[in-house]
């Protein structure tokens, strides 16, 4: 299961944002829940959002057009766009790209977009694009989290578990479990105050605020068995350097106990 999915039956709400087309809204169904609590606030508060990060949200390229449209539809002034840790290929990012560069970048100063499925050739291609429309709009690939720090550490991974099998290596640390991370405020990680409201119990905080393992990470696994969850692990390279790096790991029965099969403390 991506972060996303077991939210993405809730939808905007039916009453179309102040100053918003009922068509844009409708346009968001299916996206993650995050990307229309964005697009309803680009449209009801467009000069108030600067940044947009969207990192280790579960989006792909079906979620690419939502976003675009928002962007467009908000006539927001819109700085910093953060798409690391995706599951966008080449294909979302063109098109992505294409859109930004028909506005001449407009205000955009900084787009991430590190971590997704993206080919070399691909990368080279839309950095020359972007740049022949955008001299001044700094196009950075390199995956790392915004703000980020860690859930956790991993100690022991056994052997033929479900985190063996994901690449999970003693003394990792776990950067996004999911959705989950820590580090900074919602509105510094999402670059706006999601109206989830004040209930703690919100699925969307409960999706993305980390408290500790066993009340965050834990509920998590138990929910996506045998289903795909994405892991941002920070790892010490044989070169000496701290990078980031994004696992798929799939909780199920296994033969030892539990359903991951690693110590995270």
């Amino acid at each position: 299961m991506s972060a996303t999915e077991g939210l993405e039956g809730m939808r905007l709400d039916q009453q179309a944002p102040p100053g918003s087309d009922r068509a844009a809204a409708a346009g968001l169904d299916g996206a993650p829940l995050v990307l229309r609590y964005a697009a309803r606030k680009l449209v009801a508060h467009p000069m108030l959002v600067s940044e947009l990060r969207f990192g280790c949200c579960g989006l792909t390229d079906e979620h690419i057009p939502a976003l675009v449209g928002a962007l467009s539809f908000s006539q927001s002034k819109l700085q910093v766009l953060d798409l690391v840790f995706n599951h966008i290929t080449d294909k979302g990012l063109a098109q992505l790209c294409k859109a930004v560069a028909a506005e001449g970048g407009a205000d955009l100063t900084e787009i991430f977009l590190g971590g997704n499925e993206s080919t070399a050739e691909g990368r080279a291609e839309l950095t020359a694009t972007l740049q022949t429309a955008c001299p001044l709009l700094r196009v950075e690939w390199t995956p790392r989290l915004h703000k980020a720090e860690p859930l956790a550490t991993v100690g022991l991974v056994y052997k033929n578990s479900p985190a063996k099998r994901a690449g999970l290596l003693q003394g990792d640390k776990v950067m996004a479990w999911g959705m989950l991370q820590t580090g900074c405020n919602l509105h510094n990680r999402f670059g706006f105050q999601p109206d989830y409201g004040n209930d703690p119990s919100d699925p969307f905080l409960r999706a993305c605020k980390f408290e500790n393992v066993l009340q965050s990470i834990s509920p998590v696994v138990r929910s996506s068995i045998s289903q795909p969850i994405d892991v941002v692990v920070e790892r010490v390279t044989d070169a000496g350097r701290a990078e980031q790096f994004m696992l798929t790991l799939v909780p199920e029965r296994w033969s030892g106990q539990g359903l991951i099969g690693c110590i995270l403390k």
